[in-house]
């Protein structure tokens, strides 16, 4: 599993690019949830101890002034953590109260959207490596482009995609063995992806979670959902990032961070267009919605994760 995930995290990398990325002393920056037992997090630290580099851990929920304390303290060369975590440090160096010289991010641990991927790429100036784990198997494959799809560790996991459903079969853990188990993620299996020159299967992923999705009631009391893998892929120019805030049975707002507010305008206009149509195809046409830029969208302060919808209280 740690070389599963190590192989993630250098794929695509050079033996020449890895020997002066080691030369050149790597520090290991990891942002997310770090005051727990998480299979993930204790795996992430295992990953980087067993490479025997300088690493920091920065819990999501600390203070930001110790963010710039310890990140400009550090000076981390690498970025690993959620993409909402990474994301706040990107707002940092925007605003010039970190400094910092990156030679790759990892993302991780929650769904990294085509926007979002492309602010941390002009931010950091650096490549962008999406990791895939679930708490199931921590290493399940690695995105390296937004157009690449993701290349799943067929060595590692037997995956199956059966009726849109996705079946993991776990090769490597004799502990708690899992054969043909079920997970909530949806998968888009691609044959003969041009692009492939590896002997990996290439899928288009969502990470989907049941609280991920919306539930709506027409008059008649009928009720019918909206499934995140229909809301999960916009990407307009200056679009950061976007969250759902559900307000009734019938009703909910589309919280929307930008880059710039003098192009508000126009990505609402494109917003209520799209999100019109998604409706329509889904039998929602009597569900109202309002979009509401915000300065910032912040992941959940107990788990450190940014979600994609937020329920009505």
């Amino acid at each position: 599993m740690l070389s599963g995930i190590i192989r993630g995290g250098l794929w695509n990398v050079s033996m020449s690019q890895f020997i002066k990325w080691y030369t050149d002393s790597p520090r290991v920056l990891f942002i997310a949830a770090t005051d727990g037992r998480y299979g993930g997090v204790m795996a992430v630290g295992d990953s980087i101890s067993s490479l025997q580099v300088k690493h920091q851990s920065l819990d999501i929920n600390t203070p930001l002034s110790q963010w710039i304390d310890t990140v400009n303290t550090f000076r981390p060369n690498f970025i690993i953590g959620y993409p909402s975590a990474i994301k706040i440090l990107g707002e940092l160096v925007e605003s010039n109260e970190i400094n910092l010289k990156v030679n790759r991010v990892f993302s991780c641990g929650e769904p990294l959207s085509p926007g979002l991927r492309s602010y941390l790429e002009q931010v950091f100036h650096a490549s962008v490596v999406n990791f895939y784990g679930a708490s199931e198997s921590l290493a399940l494959g690695v995105e390296l482009s937004a157009q690449s799809g993701m290349l799943l560790f067929d060595d590692l996991n037997v995956i199956e995609v059966i009726d849109g459903k996705m079946y993991l079969t776990c090769l490597y853990n004799f502990t708690q063995p899992l054969i043909r188990y079920q997970i909530s993620d949806r998968l888009v299996i691609h044959d003969g992806f041009e692009t492939n020159t590896s002997a990996f299967t290439i899928a288009d992923v969502l990470l989907c979670r049941d609280e991920d999705i919306l539930w709506f009631e027409n008059a008649e009391g009928k009720r019918e959902f909206l499934h995140p893998l229909s809301i999960e892929g916009f990407c307009l120019p200056g679009l950061v990032d976007y969250q759902f805030r559900q307000t009734s049975k019938d009703s909910f707002e589309m919280l929307a961070e930008i880059t710039d507010r003098t192009l508000g305008q126009v990505i609402e206009g494109e917003l209520k267009r799209q999100m019109q149509l998604i409706l329509s195809d889904n039998g929602l046409s009597y569900v109202s919605f309002t979009i509401q830029f915000v300065d910032q969208i912040l992941p959940d302060q107990k788990t450190g994760k940014k979600q994609l919808v937020i329920k009505k209280n």
